[in-house]
């Protein structure tokens, strides 16, 4: 059955965030854009024409337009989307305006797919959930059937980012892993690098064996190391890097850290290359060398303000200067740094709530440091119990284990073995 104008007028403008009255936009009533949203008066052409505009769709998009004509221009507009990752704004009207009509599963999962991806990449992650909610409501549970494995991929990778994004691992993880199913053994397409990037992302955060997310790493590797793009060849070769140095194969990861940093230099490219300082800083603090640590951190920093990267990537390279700084006693860095980046937190916490965990452990270390065993021993317990809630179980098996050896030391060995177990509960 054909979604009735007056829903799809009330389905465009709620998706673009205007009301009633900004619709009218003074030249009509709300209480007239009201009635024809309830379907109680047809609206007048000099009203379609006025609201087109508004919302950014053509009069024959808003109309009762051939079916099979709308569904190859969704098929054309997600075909050039997944190529380049963007929409015009009067694309993005004609896709939300298709959400909810009568399309076959398999043009729907096309248009979710794009529009969530869009969501998630202009950070709009309220308006993506939304949407991820309804698609639940109208794509079949099993999309095996629907004979579009590219697009059945992307949606499923979309998915992912957007859990992803707010940093719920494990349902990433489940979506991730539904999109790999759908890879090709031979496929170097740019659909398929993505997909492999993020897969090798999502499994470092959450397992302990970084085998596991190594598989996705090195065969991006292998492609990008025989491609002209030397800017995501240089991602490819830190997450090899990263993944190495959390196994604790330092030779392994410097060799990768070096490979990235040599091909970064050579683009000139200071935003990629404040990731290969990050990188070879957190490498320098699995080894415990705080001074060279500090430095790549720092030329980091440096680097970010020059491109002005958004305030949320400067957070990770303030959280691990606020952890060398710990190791260094050096308290007046350790407060500076604390109220940088727990500003950042408190104004991006829900793609943050990992950091914010972290900075709260930080945190309670110090009360440690100052004497107040009581109050960091509540306060740890009550993270134990905050990161579960959150469902970061790697940053439960750390903090647990951390516990744990904190009480075998006091000889408080019941709760020592409480935490132990809890830590190898939560272990992946």
């Amino acid at each position: 059955m054909s979604v009735s104008i007056g829903q799809r007028i009330s389905q465009l403008r709620k998706q673009q965030k205007m009301t009633q009255k900004a619709l009218a936009d003074c030249y009509f009533s709300s209480t007239y854009v009201s009635q024809v949203e309830n379907n109680q008066k047809e609206p007048s052409e000099k009203f379609l024409i006025h609201i087109c505009k508004r919302l950014n769709v053509s009069l024959d998009d808003l109309l009762d337009k051939d079916l099979q004509v709308c569904e190859e221009e969704i098929e054309t507009i997600a075909a050039q989307f997944w190529e380049h990752l963007s929409l015009t704004e009067t694309e993005r009207a004609f896709l939300q305006l298709h959400a909810c009509e009568s399309h076959r599963p398999v043009v729907l999962v096309r248009v979710y797919g794009v529009l969530l991806r869009d969501y998630v990449i202009r950070g709009l992650i309220g308006d993506a959930e939304r949407l991820h909610v309804q698609a639940q409501t109208l794509l079949p549970a099993d999309l095996k059937e629907l004979g579009d494995q590219f697009a059945c991929m992307v949606y499923y990778h979309a998915c992912g980012q957007l859990f992803f994004s707010k940093q719920d691992f494990v349902q990433a993880d489940v979506y991730m892993t539904k999109a790999a199913q759908y890879l090709q053994c031979h496929d170097e397409s740019t659909a398929t690098l993505r997909l492999l990037f993020d897969l090798s992302a999502v499994k470092q955060r959450i397992h302990n064996d970084m085998s596991i997310p190594l598989q996705y790493s090195y065969r991006l590797y292998d492609i990008l190391s025989r491609s002209d793009d030397k800017v995501r060849f240089v991602h490819a070769a830190l997450k090899v890097g990263a993944q190495h140095r959390l196994s604790r194969y330092f030779e392994y990861a410097e060799k990768f850290y070096r490979e990235a940093y040599d091909c970064a230099a050579r683009l000139n490219d200071a935003y990629t290359l404040s990731f290969v300082y990050y990188h070879l800083g957190l490498l320098h603090k699995a080894k415990e060398e705080w001074k060279e640590a500090k430095a790549y951190m720092l030329k980091s920093l440096l680097l970010q303000q020059e491109t002005e990267v958004a305030e949320k990537e400067r957070a990770y390279v303030l959280k691990e200067l606020l952890v060398i700084a710990m190791e260094e006693k050096d308290w007046e860095q350790v407060d500076d740094y604390l109220l940088k980046v727990s500003a950042i937190i408190g104004q991006n916490q829900e793609v943050l709530n990992y950091m914010d965990i972290e900075v709260q452990a930080i945190k309670a270390k110090r009360l440690l440091y100052q004497g107040d065993a009581v109050t960091y021993e509540r306060d740890m317990e009550r993270i134990l119990d905050h990161a579960i809630s959150k469902k970061q179980y790697k940053l439960v098996c750390r903090f647990a284990e951390q516990l744990g050896r904190y009480y075998q030391e006091k000889r408080a060995y019941k709760k020592a073995a409480r935490y132990l177990v809890c830590a190898c509960d939560y272990r992946y």
